[in-house]
């Protein structure tokens, strides 16, 4: 871990500049497509997150006097942020809501090439979009480390086909009964049941949903208090 540090995580950071470089060689068109990305190291008793897009991941935590509770491990990549933001404006990029034809903006904000109506990314950060990158979008990851102790049970990373709908709370919810009786390939098809259940109950097409559950700890023996705000 030390080493990644002193190399400001250039390891991880060509990984993902190199597989956004690669895309562009493959047999499909990337110019309008691309892909988010969240991945996880544990490197001894570091968690080391990196994420671009608005993929997420989350930890779940629970010590003997507060229940089960979440810390986000990535941050969402959103156009409207104001880092981001800036750096799409000056690189000639604009950032605003959808203008359809009643003349009504309609949210999210998303990324545009000034005076056209494209590409329309509801991301700051991605891998692929070609035509997005043009405008400032970029591919490198944001990259968080946090401390692996007892207090971590586990593990949650999913696409925003998930988050769309389902909070943290919500997953803690959904995976802490699997949790209990180490079950995470169960959690993790509970958690891609009730994401999709949203999505039908909208009545809009799905986006993706991809969820990965890990269990990290062991449950809590004893009493465990509620705690009633996070």
């Amino acid at each position: 871990h030390k080493k990644l540090i002193n190399n400001n995580y250039t390891f991880i950071k060509t990984f993902f500049n190199k597989t956004d470089a690669n895309l562009s060689n493959q047999k499909f068109d990337v110019h309008f497509s691309g892909t988010t990305c969240v991945i996880l190291f544990q490197i001894g008793k570091k968690l080391i997150c990196a994420n671009t897009g608005d993929s997420r991941c989350i930890l779940i935590k629970s010590t003997l006097t507060e229940d089960y509770f979440y810390e986000n491990l990535s941050i969402d990549h959103k156009p409207i942020t104001e880092n981001e933001k800036k750096r799409i404006e000056a690189n000639g990029g604009v950032v605003a809501e959808c203008k359809p034809p009643n003349g009504e903006l309609d949210g999210p904000f998303r990324v545009w090439v000034k005076g056209e109506e494209y590409p329309g990314l509801a991301v700051s950060r991605s891998l692929g979009d070609s035509v997005a990158e043009s405008v400032g979008v970029i591919s490198e990851p944001e990259i968080i480390v946090k401390d692996l102790d007892s207090t971590v049970k586990y593990i949650v990373l999913a696409s925003d086909g998930v988050w769309d709908y389902l909070s943290g709370d919500d997953i803690i919810d959904i995976v802490t009964p699997f949790f209990l009786r180490g079950d995470p390939g169960n959690a993790a098809k509970e958690i891609v049941s009730e994401a999709t259940k949203m999505w039908e109950k909208d009545g809009i097409e799905r986006d993706d949903i991809t969820v990965i559950v890990s269990f990290i700890g062991e449950p809590n023996k004893g009493k465990v208090v509620k705690k009633e705000t996070f």
